[in-house]
């Protein structure tokens, strides 16, 4: 793949210089002192333009800077938090700590490119189902964080040399007499001008000390540039012209794309970016199994996730029905209109077998619905969204959420109905608009229905006690949940496979904070309704035979 850029203009005449990007190195400017907005803008208007060149959402950037400036103040609007391009670190800490996990993040991407047999980003994207995104780090200045963290050397090193094939590109403005303004010591020094010695062939960029002009060019490029100069001039207007196309870009993509995900909500970070929970047609992921030894983080996690969705959806759109075999997750959120009902009396047989009946029976119930609808417009209805399209009516999604499925599943008594109704949404809720999340500590000893397995593409692994209870939710092979910590998860969207692990840190949530979202949502989403589960399970006339056809006088309203 490779992008012409425009770097500037030439001194001798009115034209745009422009250099070749093969996306096969980092890209560095090195100035001195007034020289450093110069080298900026040079640097800022580059990652602009290669950024449009990638897909929307394809790209993260990265930015810190050493000191705060006034430079790269497009890249900054973009890792404004809402934009979900990026994000603006401000500690040497931070900093320091994203490049450790970039780091480990590049040997993952190796290890899932040798899997599929490629080794460049670049070929695994032409295939994959979900594209790794590539990764721009600026960083305004590298001295500082090499004097701060002695280890810094040689992850930089690696990132420089490696990093380019995996999607991951530094962007380095580089203040040549930072050395000795910092007073590194001789030897520090000498390793840090070594790292740029070594690294230089994998750098394309920018010498702004004397005569300016880029390196690493081609060389007749580089002899036509020196002949008629160069000035690191943009037309009026270039970089935020490009910022605005980038920003429009990912607004008609999130509002016009055919395959969004009908849920995505930030439940954590991996390497510097966010990490959402989603479902849709972007992720191809329709159900979900979540697995969490005790003290794992995983009933915070639910919490939030239910807090979340909430909060970010219309109870038009999204409805959770929620069914609690350990009685105490979801209590806390009956008469919020996201949500029809709340089962939570795992001692209540009668109560739970009427519960996962009214599952296969709305299933059934929404099949007649898309049935009518074609035959009303002469089309075939095989989904939600052409079901609204087209009837102009309001059919919320349903996700049926399970937690300590496990018990459920011990529970001789519920088994037919368990596996009758769940493997049924496993199979068919897709294109009907309901969809599973089933939760327990482990499943190592839970008989899965065949097609739930086969069907939940995303797993979401915290940590495991065993090697066992990690493969029974993952894959054969593939234990990554019991190498992790509290409070984080392996996030898999293919099934388990060990090559599309990603591991999250979650994100902290604070109990008060939790009750107060909670109380919050049942003022702003007062339930004033009974819903359809409810005059299900409140009609006499329904039968807990499994064999029964559906009689409820609420049935086809």
């Amino acid at each position: 793949m490779k992008k012409e850029i425009i770097i500037g203009k030439f001194k001798d005449f009115d034209e745009n210089a422009v250099v070749g990007f093969d996306f096969d190195k980092s890209l560095i400017a090195v100035y001195e002192g007034q020289n450093f907005q110069a080298s900026a803008t040079v640097l800022e208007n580059i990652v602009l333009q290669l950024v449009t060149s990638l897909p929307p959402f394809g790209t993260k950037i990265t930015l810190y800077e050493n000191m705060p400036s006034h430079s790269f103040s497009y890249l900054k609007i973009l890792c404004n938090d809402q934009n979900n391009i990026g994000k603006q670190l401000f500690t040497p800490n931070e900093i320091n700590h994203f490049l450790g996990e970039i780091n480990t993040e590049i040997a993952k991407r190796y290890a899932q490119f040798a899997n599929v047999n490629v080794k460049t980003i670049e070929q695994n994207n032409q295939t994959a189902r979900i594209p790794l995104p590539y990764h721009f780090i600026v960083i305004s200045d590298l001295t500082s964080l090499v004097n701060q963290n002695g280890q810094m050397i040689q992850i930089l090193r690696n990132i420089f040399e490696t990093g380019a094939n995996a999607g991951v590109f530094m962007i380095l403005n580089h203040d040549h007499g930072s050395a000795n303004r910092l007073n590194l010591n001789e030897q520090s020094q000498k390793n840090f001008y070594t790292l740029l010695s070594d690294v230089v062939s994998n750098l394309q960029g920018f010498n702004f000390l004397a005569n300016v002009i880029p390196f690493n060019n081609h060389p007749e490029y580089q002899k036509f540039i020196l002949k008629y100069g160069y000035k690191p001039v943009f037309k009026d207007g270039f970089a935020k012209t490009l910022k605005d196309n980038i920003l429009e870009q990912i607004k008609v993509n999130e509002e016009k794309a055919p395959n969004k995900d009908f849920i995505k909500t930030k439940f954590g970070e991996s390497g510097g970016r966010d990490i959402f929970f989603a479902m849709g047609a972007a992720t191809h992921t329709y159900h979900a199994m979540i697995s969490g030894t005790n003290g794992s983080g995983k009933t915070s996690m639910v919490q939030n996730l239910l807090c979340t969705i909430c909060e970010n959806y219309s109870p038009k759109d999204i409805n959770l029905l929620l069914l609690d075999f350990g009685g105490a997750t979801f209590h806390p959120y009956q008469g919020i209109a996201h949500i029809p009902y709340v089962f939570y009396e795992p001692s209540d047989t009668e109560k739970a077998k009427r519960t996962l009946e009214y599952i296969g029976y709305e299933l059934e119930r929404r099949k007649k619905l898309f049935v009518a609808a074609g035959i009303k417009h002469g089309i075939t209805v095989d989904s939600l969204d052409k079901y609204k399209k087209y009837e102009q009516k309001s059919l919320p999604r349903l996700i049926i959420i399970i937690d300590e499925f496990g018990t459920l599943m011990e529970k001789r008594e519920l088994i037919n109905y368990t596996e009758k109704n769940i493997n049924l949404i496993a199979r068919e809720g897709r294109k009907h608009g309901m969809h599973l999340v089933l939760i327990t500590q482990s499943f190592r000893t839970v008989a899965i229905p065949a097609d739930v397995k086969g069907n939940a593409s995303m797993r979401l692994a915290l940590r495991a006690n065993t090697s066992n209870d990690a493969t029974a939710i993952l894959d054969q092979g593939n234990d990554m949940a019991y190498n992790i910590r509290n409070f984080q998860a392996v996030l898999n969207n293919d099934g388990g496979r060990s090559h599309a692990n990603i591991i999250v840190d979650l994100d902290f949530i604070d109990e008060e904070y939790l009750i107060e979202r909670q109380k919050n949502l049942k003022t702003k989403y007062k339930k004033e309704v009974l819903s359809e589960v409810e005059h299900y399970l409140n009609n006499a006339d329904a039968s807990i035979n499994p064999s029964n056809t559906y009689t409820s006088q609420n049935s086809w309203r």
